[in-house]
């Protein structure tokens, strides 16, 4: 078991695993953004267990994502909504993300209980898909089937 403490202690870390077998190493500030985990992980008295969380519906790409996109807004600070946003964005398009992809980080986020993503991920899908000039570049984006 682990102790919470200061912020002049060391970091605590939990141990998340995601549906592919791929174990992350992640801080605790992080794991409690989860309300998921947030009852999982702690025990009680600030004391968390050791144990590894397993993630059934989160993929190991998907979960280094976030916790890439949650360290960056985390050292920027600022605005939440305006800067996960930002950062959101910057990130899928150094990825060269498909659309796709951005859905799959909302289901994810909703499974995981991250609001903070999900409000700054439903917001730049809802750009995404305004800046579409017709349902045909919508389907093409998503690659849905047309239903004819």
């Amino acid at each position: 078991m682990s102790k919470s403490g200061s912020a002049l202690e060391v970091p605590i870390f939990v141990k998340l695993q995601s549906s592919d077998g791929v174990l992350h190493t992640v801080d605790i500030r992080l794991a409690l953004q989860f309300a998921a985990i947030r009852d999982i992980a702690k025990v009680e008295n600030g004391t968390y267990s050791n144990d590894v969380i397993p993630l059934a519906r989160v993929d190991s790409k998907t979960m280094e994502f976030i916790i890439k996109w949650y360290t960056f807004v985390q050292d920027i600070g600022g605005c939440e909504q305006t800067t996960g946003m930002q950062v959101l964005k910057g990130l899928l398009k150094n990825q060269n993300a498909e659309p796709l992809f951005l859905v799959q980080l909302l289901l994810a986020s909703d499974y995981l209980g991250l609001d903070i993503f999900l409000e700054a991920g439903t917001k730049l899908l809802a750009n995404v898909i305004n800046s579409c000039q017709s349902t045909e570049e919508i389907r093409r984006r998503f690659n849905v089937e047309t239903d004819h």
